[in-house]
């Protein structure tokens, strides 16, 4: 069985049985990413290359689709896990959790109409 894949550039790409797709999607949780850029850069440390040329298709939600552009761009996981170190808690500052009933009710209504962290923080993190 082969599948095939047409990239931007319009090279086609083929994956055979032999040779599967190598994925990797990665979860949100804002802080929580941490722990997740802190076992790629332990992985991408052991394999010596960076994670982006071993994984044909990466992707994520929240901070894990932005750790996989990171890998897709090549970006060291350490520095990604530096950022973390830096700027975690400013870009991620701690809150309440709610935990059932009204609380619960509450805190999705009031995260369905803007989103739970700040952009503004993370957009001038990430450019220093």
């Amino acid at each position: 069985m082969l599948r095939s894949v047409t990239e931007c550039s319009k090279e086609s790409v083929v994956w055979t049985e032999a040779q599967p797709v190598q994925a990797l999607a990665l979860t949100g949780g804002g802080y929580r990413g941490f722990s997740t850029a802190r076992s790629l850069q332990v992985m991408e440390d052991s394999i010596g290359v960076p994670l982006g040329r071993r994984f044909d298709l990466t992707c994520g939600t929240s901070i894990g689709g932005i750790i996989a552009l990171a890998i897709a761009f090549e970006v060291p996981m350490r520095e990604v896990v530096e950022v973390f170190e830096r700027f975690g808690a400013t870009i991620f500052p701690p809150h309440a959790k709610p935990t059932t009933g009204l609380r619960r009710l509450r805190d999705l209504l009031k995260h369905s109409r803007k989103p739970r962290y700040a952009t503004a923080r993370f957009a001038k993190q990430s450019r220093r």
